[in-house]
């Protein structure tokens, strides 16, 4: 969002030291993984020669930044309890006592998938699961792919 590219028509690769052909690619947006087949975990020299994609070394502190801000508006959802931080950019919600004020759990992914994108412009995918492996699963398996970026 910071190159005002919307982040599902961005195509974007974070690489550290991306002048070394050896480098890992840390992050890749949704069109370079589909189009490119590039991933987490790619090396530089995989990466093709293509004008469109924009090859970035990481900002981890705007990466934190950004992180709070996310979590700060799971926290307007769930009780500090209640919210799980699983890695830097993933978390897990039980939005078990927090169904009688926002809804269903599917209505409280859509609303905090509104919410995120209004405030920070960013997708956020879902997994929903009775617990926190279902969820990953949901979220790895099928969230990352779904029109709607919610699986169960």
């Amino acid at each position: 969002m910071r190159r005002r590219i919307h982040p599902l028509h961005a195509y974007v690769i974070v690489i550290a030291h991306k002048e070394r052909s050896g480098s890992v690619v840390l992050a890749a947006s949704p069109r370079v993984k589909k189009e490119f087949g590039i991933q987490t975990g790619s090396r530089n020299y995989e990466i093709p020669k293509d004008p469109r994609l924009l090859i970035v070394e990481p900002s981890m502190a705007l990466y934190l930044k950004v992180n709070k801000m996310i979590l700060d508006i799971f926290r307007r959802f769930v009780a500090e309890e209640d919210l799980h931080c699983y890695s830097i950019d993933e978390a897990f919600l039980d939005v078990t006592a927090s169904k009688r004020l926002f809804g269903d759990k599917f209505t409280i992914a859509r609303t905090i998938q509104r919410t995120v994108w209004q405030e920070l412009r960013l997708v956020v995918t879902i997994g929903i699961g009775d617990n926190p492996l279902l969820a990953k699963l949901a979220l790895d398996n099928e969230g990352k792919n779904a029109p709607n970026g919610i699986s169960y």
